[in-house]
């Protein structure tokens, strides 16, 4: 149970406020303050402010969670974040590789994402690339108001290995030139 009133010191161990994290200055070293129930708050030379819980994973090994990162992430958020990570660790996980693999399956999507483009970036790459390089104005606004009447808004989301002339519902060509 934290107490109400801010800047309260028990003992050594200082509850953390708002406006305590923020008036933290940096030193030639980093360093930690922390609150009764394992939230610290971790101070770099540089300035920048992190969020820390350290545990004992399944195994004995002391381990460092990075909760996030001040002023992203205010107290209630980062102590809500702590609450969950201990959650997790009471059932067996270790909140460091929970948060690790959930950061892989996001990249992992996102790589997929970037690497299969969709109608709408190769479009978007066309008309960088060749129309506003090689063609007049005029040309250029009207590609790009042809692109903006006729592009079905379901053709433009698909995948470009899925866009085939049965898909889209289009089986003429497009026109070329300038």
């Amino acid at each position: 149970m934290l107490p109400q009133a801010p800047g309260v010191t028990l003992g050594a161990t200082t509850i953390l406020t708002n406006r305590t994290i923020e008036t933290l200055k940096p030193g030639r070293q980093r360093y930690e303050k922390s609150e009764p129930g394992g939230l610290r708050i971790r101070v770099y030379p540089s300035g920048r402010k992190a969020y820390l819980w350290r545990y004992r994973d399944p195994g004995g090994a002391q381990r460092v969670f990075t909760l996030g990162e001040w002023p992203h992430m205010r107290l209630t958020e980062a102590r809500q974040q702590l609450a969950e990570a201990k959650a997790l660790r009471e059932t067996g996980t270790d909140p460091a590789e929970a948060a690790a693999e959930k950061r892989e399956t996001r990249r992992d999507t996102f790589r997929a994402k970037r690497l299969v483009p969709t109608v709408t970036d190769i479009l978007d790459e066309y008309m960088t690339r060749h129309v506003t390089q090689h063609c007049r104005l005029a040309t250029v606004a009207e590609f790009g108001r042809l692109i903006a009447i006729n592009l079905n808004p379901a053709v433009a989301v698909l995948k470009a290995r899925e866009a085939t002339r049965a898909r889209t519902g289009n089986p003429r060509t497009p026109a070329h030139g300038c």
